[in-house]
């Protein structure tokens, strides 16, 4: 049987190729994510959310730890890339936390702290027509 802390990391290595359609074995039936902009969804859902990120988002993973190989918490940084910038973005540090139950993905809470939202770039200005 394959360690909870080794399946994490598989889903985590296969999010980060974006292959969502690999990710489906990874998770329990009852799955759910959540963020700070994102209200809890279902698997579906989530996948969904992946896929409108992409192009977007790139996060960085610091760190991931757990006490007790049913809670881990990983530590990321998230990049995220827009015309609306010029040539830069934002990076947020924050926060993901994985349930396992029955040696599959329950839960995913994302957890970040707006205030922290650092701009690598002045924004460009935006253009109004009226």
């Amino acid at each position: 049987m394959i360690k909870n802390s080794t399946l994490v990391q598989i889903f985590l290595n296969q999010f980060y190729r974006q292959r969502v359609d690999k990710l489906g074995q990874f998770v329990s039936p009852n799955f759910s994510y959540s963020s700070p902009a994102v209200s809890s969804i279902g698997f579906c859902g989530f996948i969904d959310h992946c896929n409108s990120m992409f192009e977007s988002v790139t996060v960085y993973v610091n760190e991931i730890k757990s006490h007790n190989d049913q809670h881990f918490f990983i530590d990321y940084s998230i990049n995220i890339t827009h015309k609306a910038f010029k040539g830069g973005g934002i990076s947020i540090p924050g926060c993901a936390k994985f349930l396992m139950v029955d040696d599959l993905i329950e839960n995913i809470t994302v957890f970040y702290d707006p205030r922290l939202i650092k701009t690598k770039t002045k924004l460009q200005k935006a253009t109004y027509y009226l």
